[in-house]
C-alpha cells in the first residue's frame, strides 16, 4: 500500500500542536495543515482527558529515492542496439526484393532500415562525444 507517506512517519490524524499548548492540529502524513481545534475536555467531573496520539519520530523517515538518468554509455548503447535493428530491416528489405522484386513494401523496408541506422549511428557518435 503506497500512499506517498514515507515510511517510519505517522499516520494522518489529530495530535497535539507543537507550537501551540492546548491545541490539536491535523497531521495529513506529509505535514502539518492549518486545521486546528482546542484539546477536547473532559466530559464527566473526575474523568481524564481523551488520550490524544503523539506521532513517533523515533524511526527516521524514508528517504525519497531518485531516478538516476541513464550515462551517456548506456544511451550510446541502446542507440547502437536500435541502429542494428535497422540494418536488420533493411537487410531483410533487400533479400525479399532479391527474391520477390521490388515492391512498395520492399522499398519502404529498406528506407525505413536505413533512416533508423543513420539516425541512430548519429546518436552513437553524440552520445560517445559527451562521455569524454
Amino acid at each position: 500500500m503506497t500512499n506517498g507517506t514515507p515510511q517510519g512517519a505517522p499516520s494522518p490524524d489529530w495530535y497535539l500542536d507543537p507550537s501551540t499548548p492546548g491545541q490539536l492540529r491535523f497531521w495529513d502524513g506529509a505535514v502539518w495543515t492549518d486545521h486546528t481545534k482546542p484539546v477536547p475536555t473532559p466530559t464527566a467531573p473526575g474523568m481524564p482527558a481523551p488520550m490524544v496520539a503523539q506521532p513517533d519520530y523515533s524511526q527516521p523517515a524514508q528517504t525519497a529515492q531518485y531516478v538516476v538518468p541513464p550515462t551517456p554509455r548506456k544511451l550510446a548503447n541502446r542507440a547502437a542496439g536500435f541502429g542494428m535493428l535497422g540494418v536488420l530491416l533493411a537487410a531483410i528489405g533487400i533479400v525479399v526484393t532479391i527474391f520477390a522484386g521490388s515492391t512498395p513494401l520492399t522499398v519502404a523496408l529498406i528506407l525505413g532500415g536505413a533512416i533508423v541506422f543513420v539516425i541512430c549511428l548519429v546518436f552513437c557518435i553524440v552520445f560517445t562525444i559527451q562521455r569524454r
